[in-house]
């Protein structure tokens, strides 16, 4: 993914030259999957494949298993609401616009505090929830530290939990967002669930 945006900020109109012969196929699809992590591979044939998995991707999902192997599912739905869409180069050049100021960082949350923190600065952590895998590759995420940071940040933090985490951050502001997971394009009521948004600033 950071390749990805570093592709796009960087080598808009090489990433967007992929596109003028690309179809829509199922065997390409597999073929881009399976062969993502190739040494030989370019950054921009790398960008561009991760955005057609993503693209056609059932749920627009990127998803890999325990080998590192991407294995997210071809959208075959007949449902138009199932589908992923196809490309939208528009969206590519906005993207480009948007991007080619900003410094791309991947590197822990904690190191990014220490470089960029200052009374003008803001920061929007979105840390995998209780119920979510990884981190860094790792499986555990310490909450008790992400508090610690929160509290002593000198800018202003907007924070997305699930609701469970409540009780913890209860010394911050706290509004509820009820949010539906699904990606199968049919309402499920019973899939909603309660998130909350964290602030230490009035929202």
């Amino acid at each position: 993914m950071i390749n990805f945006f570093e592709v796009l900020r960087t080598k808009k109109d090489e990433f967007i030259s992929q596109f003028e012969f690309a179809l829509k196929s199922r065997e390409l699809y597999l073929n881009f999957r399976k062969n993502m992590n190739l040494d030989k591979l370019s950054d921009v044939e790398r960008a561009f494949r991760f955005y057609y998995i993503i693209q056609n991707a059932f749920g627009g999902m990127y998803r890999m298993n325990k080998k590192g192997e991407c294995n997210a599912a071809f959208v075959s739905s007949p449902r138009k609401e199932a589908q992923g869409s196809f490309w939208d180069l528009e969206k590519i050049k906005m993207a480009h616009e948007r991007l080619k100021n900003v410094i791309i960082e991947n590197r822990d949350y904690k190191d990014l505090i220490k470089i960029y923190d200052k009374e003008y600065s803001f920061f929007f952590f979105d840390p995998p929830y209780d119920t979510d895998l990884k981190y860094n590759g790792d499986g555990r995420f310490d909450y008790d530290e992400l508090l610690e940071s929160c509290r002593n940040l000198k800018g202003k933090f907007l924070l997305t939990l699930n609701g469970e985490m409540r009780d913890k951050f209860k010394e911050f502001y706290i509004m509820e967002n009820k949010v539906a997971h699904t990606i199968n394009g049919w309402e499920d009521k019973d899939n909603n669930r309660a998130e909350i948004i964290i602030a230490n600033y009035q929202i």
